[in-house]
């Protein structure tokens, strides 16, 4: 089975991923209800809410919109392909040359491509890809000091100077919608 069912009722195709599936409801819904760091906060934390965070590293960085909605987007195919660690895709992708694609990623940008253009926006490039990666960085590091039970570790980012409260999953929803609603209309038209 290579397709993934929605809250919506929708199916996904996970290798030949179409726009026509994906609606902006069902990657808020989703993401909203998938926990970071496998659950291991001391109270729930969904990827949706740091989706919102990482979009409020780039807002405060003074990033361009598109940027910004990159920084909301960025895991956006979590919600079809659910959160896995980083130790859990080191331990099945070990020895990756550092500009191989492994399957999931691949299987990701295609799900990422397919959603940018289902809710009509372009796909990042690679000065932006670039600031998301750091601005995600600061994320995990201040989820960690706020949220988990042991220090930040050693040469991770420095986390940020706010703290991080963790929403429920149904403002985490609301606040992802409109979040994306306000950004794409802040992007000039040639730029989606």
């Amino acid at each position: 089975m290579t397709f993934s069912l929605t809250s919506s009722g929708r199916t996904l195709s996970l290798v030949n991923p179409q726009p026509g599936a994906i609606l902006l409801e069902d990657i808020a819904h989703h993401l909203a209800r998938t926990n970071r760091f496998n659950g291991a906060t001391g109270v729930p934390y969904s990827v949706a809410q740091h989706s919102l965070v990482v979009m409020r590293l780039c807002e405060e960085a003074s990033q361009a919109p598109a940027t910004c909605l990159w920084g909301l987007m960025h895991d956006a195919h979590e919600y079809v392909l659910g959160d896995i660690t980083t130790p859990v895709k080191q331990l099945f992708f070990p020895t990756r040359a550092v500009d191989e694609l492994t399957a999931f990623d691949r299987a990701a940008h295609d799900i990422d491509r397919a959603i940018a253009q289902a809710l009509g926006y372009r796909m990042p490039g690679i000065v932006s890809e670039q600031c998301v990666a750091r601005m995600d960085m600061v994320a995990r590091s201040t989820e960690w000091r706020d949220l988990m039970p042991t220090p930040v570790p050693a040469g991770w980012a420095a986390p940020a100077a706010f703290a991080i409260k963790p929403m429920n999953w149904s403002l985490a929803e609301q606040k992802f919608r409109e979040a994306f609603t306000r950004l794409i209309t802040l992007i000039p038209r040639h730029d989606v």
